[in-house]
């Protein structure tokens, strides 16, 4: 699956791995009623820069042990709401994923994200963080899309207010 042709939030996208133990991937997640990741919900300040995930309905008990411990779960829209503290151990590349430089993460981030997304190296994401701009160019205008791909620009960087929920 090639994450980066669907329209989820770039937090589903980059950092929603990152919670997860290794061998866990995304059809687990997307098979528990998985809706979108968030860095925040406009309504509830107090949970900002940690990364929510919201569910259609309650996840299974095997996910939620594949998952850290939760600071907290509430219902937001008739929906699940478990937020997680971002992985100490991966603090440095969640400025890197706010900065969008996701060839800068470290070469086990990108291990654990591409693994989560069983990506190999045909797809878009893992022409992302190996920073392969020919690759980027040659689908952009495959695309006749307008972005123009840079030594500083591969893939773009998150919109914030695309990264919170309910706004």
């Amino acid at each position: 699956m090639d994450i980066l042709k669907f329209n989820k939030t770039f937090t589903t996208k980059f950092l929603l791995p990152l919670l997860f133990e290794q061998q866990t991937d995304y059809t687990e997640v997307f098979d528990n009623t998985f809706i979108n990741a968030y860095l925040g919900d406009v309504s509830s300040r107090e949970y900002d820069d940690k990364i929510l995930l919201l569910f259609s309905d309650y996840p299974s008990i095997s996910l939620t042990k594949k998952l850290p411990d939760s600071v907290v779960e509430y219902m937001h829209n008739d929906n699940y709401v478990l937020v997680y503290d971002f992985p100490k151990e991966f603090e440095k590349e969640y400025y890197t994923f706010l900065e969008g430089k996701y060839h800068n993460f470290s070469d086990e981030t990108k291990r654990r994200i591409l693994s989560f997304w069983k990506c190999d190296e045909g797809t878009l994401l893992y022409k992302t963080l190996s920073h392969d701009k020919e690759a980027i160019q040659a689908w952009v205008k495959d695309k006749k899309l307008t972005f123009k791909v840079t030594d500083d620009f591969i893939w773009f960087s998150p919109i914030i207010k695309y990264e919170i929920m309910g706004v």
